[in-house]
């Protein structure tokens, strides 16, 4: 039997290193301000809980993602395209 896979959110690493959210995305992005403790602490216990970035949370937010479409026409054995 398969078991569900929990995906850890920046809630969850939030609460464990009793800061807010935005602080958490702060440390992870290295922006803001805040002593080297704290961005250190909430590294480690980001990489201890298993949080891995969201590619299409990223994407929404950059716009990009990263992703190539391709449209071909498929006119293989069509007699009226010569």
């Amino acid at each position: 039997m398969a078991t569900a896979q929990v995906r850890i959110c920046l809630s969850d690493v939030a609460v464990a290193a009793d800061v807010s959210v935005a602080t958490v995305s702060k440390a992870l992005n290295g922006t803001g301000q805040m002593t080297a403790e704290t961005r250190d602490r909430v590294k480690r216990l980001a990489e201890e809980l298993g949080l891995s970035p969201n590619a299409m949370a990223h994407a929404l937010i950059s716009q990009r993602s990263l992703t190539v479409g391709l449209i071909t026409n498929d006119s293989y054995g069509d007699s009226s395209c010569r």
